[in-house]
């Protein structure tokens, strides 16, 4: 049966404002002198809130004071919230900036063994790779590829006889074919050992059971596929939660045949190709050819050089690159500068010099009868 909303508002403001005062006398019998020296408050809002936690039924007064089971069961529930709401803090990094409808539930973070968040964060499933030998048995979501170091050891552990599940976009399947294509033959070759490529999550799940003990990862990722937060839990919601939504993920997934794929080294479409190179995330090799020269006859090697040589020493490697009357022109004008240097008239210059009053009157005058 469901309570007027605006009672359950107001229990639950009253709760959480005088949450300290509930606190103290959870478990105790404590009288308002005692109440005054076990919190930082003054005598009057002790009696404030006595009074109103006691017209709540969250406080009895039977000489002394303590918790109803009302107040009881309300303070074990604000612990627990509390407890959750800490573990999402200290998230904060990575909780604050992911949009409301990330597909994260909280059951994955509630009651976790670690949180880490970055730059706390580098390469999360390696460590994991370090206790594979501890089970016999896991399942791996993975919306990137791995590193070196996990694909090893996930390897040599898959070679030592245990089962193993994997899950995949197409893209990174790709990319794993590329950068590791012995783990995917080894994964085809073992036996309980299966690789199937669906849709996944943006953030990857490892269901393991360590040393007896149900294990539960997930490894959230930037915008630049950078790990930016790591959950480890092993409570009962967690990995109630991871079983759940990986065999989800398994079932709508679709087997991987390496034998029909192994000649499609390239994805079929560009765009394939495209999203396999994000995911690797390495830099497109490109390979240039080098160009080729045609080889000189033994005959003509001299004259070639002559011609090279001729070639760097021409004025139009000197910076000269006119026609043949500026190099004319060119020359002349040495050829004066040499004749002035020298003392000579220098022919140019005197046909091109101007006729000023004091030559012309210098000049013999002619009869114009003779």
């Amino acid at each position: 049966m469901t309570r007027d909303d605006d009672l359950v508002t107001e229990q639950l403001e009253l709760a959480a404002d005088r949450f300290d005062f509930l606190n103290a006398l959870d478990g105790a019998r404590l009288d308002k002198r005692d109440l005054t020296e076990a919190l930082p408050y003054s005598r009057s809002t002790v009696d404030r809130a006595i009074r109103d936690l006691t017209a709540a039924g969250f406080v009895l007064d039977d000489g002394d004071y303590t918790t109803s089971l009302k107040g009881g069961q309300f303070i074990s529930l604000f612990r627990s919230t509390r407890t959750a709401a800490a573990d999402v803090l200290e998230l904060d990094s990575f909780v604050a900036g992911a949009a409301a409808d990330y597909p994260l539930p909280v059951e994955a973070v509630v009651g976790a063994d670690e949180l880490r968040t970055d730059p706390r964060v580098s390469h999360p499933f390696d460590a994991l790779g370090n206790r594979l030998k501890a089970t016999n048995n896991g399942t791996f979501v993975l919306p990137y590829l791995p590193s070196q170091t996990f694909v090893d050891r996930c390897t040599t552990w898959l070679v030592d006889g245990h089962s193993c599940r994997f899950v995949a976009p197409d893209s990174v399947v790709t990319a794993i074919w590329r950068a590791y294509p012995a783990f995917l033959e080894t994964v085809q070759t073992v036996s309980d050992c299966e690789l199937r490529v669906g849709e996944v999550p943006p953030f990857a799940i490892a269901q393991t059971t360590l040393d007896g003990t149900p294990h539960t990862m997930v490894v959230a990722y930037d915008d630049d596929a950078r790990a930016s937060c790591v959950i480890e839990n092993t409570s009962k919601r967690a990995v109630a939660w991871a079983r759940s939504r990986v065999q989800s993920i398994w079932e709508a997934a679709s087997p991987f045949d390496l034998n029909g794929n192994a000649d499609g080294d390239a994805p079929e479409t560009e765009a394939d190709d495209a999203d396999a190179r994000r995911m690797t995330r390495m830099p497109r090799q490109t390979t240039r050819t080098p160009k080729r020269r045609r080889p000189i006859p033994p005959q003509l090697t001299t004259a070639v050089q002559v011609q090279r040589f001729a070639a760097r020493r021409s004025p139009r490697r000197c910076g000269h690159r006119g026609s043949s009357d500026s190099l004319r022109r060119t020359s002349t004008a040495s050829a004066s500068r040499r004749r002035w240097r020298a003392g000579a008239p220098d022919s140019t210059s005197a046909r091109s010099a101007p006729v000023t009053p004091s030559t012309a009157s210098a000049r013999p005058k002619t009869d114009a009868r003779t």
